[in-house]
């Protein structure tokens, strides 16, 4: 075989092998595209992430997931309270006050916050010196609106408030489940080698300069290392949603 032909020969190998490399490229590129577009995450690829990140998840996936909307909303003014610059609501007893069991402090509350009936107790919040109530709405929690009761030697001393009034509703388009879990993993902010315990659909509000314009949006917790993690459940979620992890007992 003379050079001349051997040479062609290797350059129309080489241009085969051009056109393959770019054909194979161009299918790969494609399918990422679609996979982009779909913006879907599959379980497989979830636990493969988190098997990356020595994360385990000690309770199952969420599979039926209840759409819930954006609300508008406002803070409840409470006359007579102090007012923080967040608009919580504070009252304070100097000598404190004394309460047999759970039921009489609860008793009392009502009394004070006529919507208390609204607030569940979150017992892994509670501390020796601070008891927490949730706010519920539907069933849902809203992981911001807060009836704190803070305790010095086994008397009530204070109680922070904040409360929201739902008022407009707005529909929005949920990201996967497996989406939201992978943008907490990749934040970075869920620390490797952590054992998801509990996964939860509430709300929270981000940032807001005025009470009156609040906006409470769809967000997922999770339970990790004695703290809760949150991130966004939709795409249309928009703000600081504030403190990332909080700690439980």
């Amino acid at each position: 075989m003379d050079w001349n032909r051997a040479k062609t020969i290797f350059i129309i190998s080489f241009v085969v092998l051009d056109l393959f490399l770019g054909l194979q490229v161009s299918q790969i590129m494609e399918a990422k595209s679609r996979y982009l577009e779909s913006n879907e995450i599959t379980e497989n690829q979830i636990r493969d992430l988190l098997e990356a990140n020595h994360i385990r998840l000690s309770v199952p996936f969420p599979k039926e997931i209840r759409n819930i909307p954006v609300h508008q909303a406002t803070i409840t003014t409470l006359t007579g309270w102090e007012r923080d610059e967040k608009w919580a609501y504070r009252k304070r007893w100097e000598k404190g006050i004394q309460f047999k069991d759970e039921r009489s402090l609860q008793r009392f509350l009502k009394q004070q916050l006529p919507f208390f009936d609204q607030f569940q107790p979150e017992p892994k919040l509670f501390t020796a010196d601070r008891k927490v109530y949730i706010q519920n709405h539907n069933g849902i929690p809203i992981f911001d609106g807060r009836v704190v009761c803070e305790f010095s030697k086994g008397k009530l001393v204070a109680i922070h408030v904040l409360h929201f009034q739902l008022k407009k509703e707005t529909a929005v388009e949920f990201i996967p489940f497996n989406n939201a879990l992978n943008n907490l993993i990749t934040s970075g902010k869920l620390p490797r080698n952590s054992t998801i315990t509990q996964i939860e659909l509430g709300y929270r509000s981000p940032y807001y300069a005025n009470p009156q314009e609040v906006i409470l949006v769809p967000v997922w917790r999770f339970q990790a290392n004695q703290k809760y993690y949150y991130t966004n459940a939709t795409n249309a979620t928009t703000g600081n949603l504030g403190e990332n992890a909080e700690s439980v007992q």
